[in-house]
């Protein structure tokens, strides 16, 4: 990663995360987000379970080249413990707290080259380092720094196949899949496409310039087919990353969910399944209220208060 976007992230996580050397420090387990039989299935890992691991690399961080060898243990990805049903045919996302992602391809998953990492020098990995999970390589992979991810927090085999946005009003919660929002769905402008800082690689074939045909839900259209009225403040809530919250009155200032590009799920690596578009240019009162990006990414709930 770039030592502007490392910044960034280094000052996010501290305002985020307690420091400490306790490697599940700010969350108990990491999400394994996989499609089976055409649903979205998730399971949750706790971290001290990837603590009990031991896969091994000794290299140089080249986010810290100043620490020079060192020995980082953790889980390979390819021994994470997950159901049968999670192929590695597709590649890994690997998501961070500060929502920052890294594919792993499917050659380098099943080398099992790759780990997630809690320890270095035999300690858990403070929150300054990456920690309390990061993603390492081997040296001799060579990857660039922005292949690094810090904070892990969620990892997607592949695209997740039909997945659920959920609505909380209150008590009742709505399930919406795609059949459900295509009728109240429509065309996105690409020059408002964004997507989650990070390293892609190859990522399957997936790259920003070919997504065409990008569709999206306005969610005041989508509250009112549903007869929704919030009435203080709708809360968007990421499966990785602290939720963003919004006075009730912004849901009318044009705030869309993007859903799928061309016929496919928004891939991960374009912060799907669900990603969440704020308009700040149009409306600047939105500005510190929401992400600087103006989009939150990786969006599982929508909730109304």
């Amino acid at each position: 990663m770039s030592s502007g976007c490392r910044i960034l992230g280094l000052l996010a996580a501290f305002m985020i995360l307690s420091v400490t050397v306790c490697p599940t420090a700010g969350a108990d387990s990491i999400t394994i987000h996989y499609s089976k039989a055409g649903h979205e299935k998730r399971v949750a890992v706790p971290l001290d379970e990837i603590g009990t691991h031991n896969d091994v690399i000794r290299t140089v961080d080249p986010n810290f080249k100043e620490d020079g060898p060192v020995k980082f243990s953790g889980i390979a990805l390819k021994h994470l413990p997950v159901p049968e049903q999670v192929s590695f045919d597709k590649g890994f996302t690997v998501v961070g707290h500060d929502q920052y992602i890294g594919f792993v391809s499917p050659s380098a998953v099943k080398s099992g080259a790759v780990i997630a990492a809690c320890r270095m020098a035999g300690s858990p990995i403070p929150p300054g380092k990456g920690g309390p999970l990061k993603i390492i390589y081997a040296g001799d992979m060579n990857m660039p720094l922005s292949a690094y991810t810090w904070y892990v927090r969620a990892v997607y085999a592949g695209r997740i196949d039909n997945p659920v946005l959920s609505i909380r009003d209150g008590r009742e919660v709505l399930q919406f899949r795609h059949v459900d929002l295509a009728p109240v769905s429509e065309k996105l402008e690409k020059r408002f496409f964004s997507t989650p800082a990070g390293f892609r690689g190859n990522a399957g074939g997936e790259s920003k310039s070919s997504v065409e045909d990008i569709r999206c839900v306005p969610v005041a259209r989508l509250f009112e087919q549903n007869h929704i009225r919030p009435e203080r403040v709708v809360e968007f809530i990421p499966s990785a990353g602290p939720s963003v919250k919004v006075p009730a009155r912004f849901v009318n200032h044009g705030i869309k969910v993007i859903y799928k590009t061309g016929d496919k799920a928004l891939h991960p690596v374009f912060g799907g399944p669900y990603s969440v578009i704020f308009p700040i240019e149009k409306y600047p009162e939105m500005m510190g209220r929401v992400p600087e990006s103006g989009a939150l990414f990786f969006v599982k709930q929508i909730a109304v208060h």
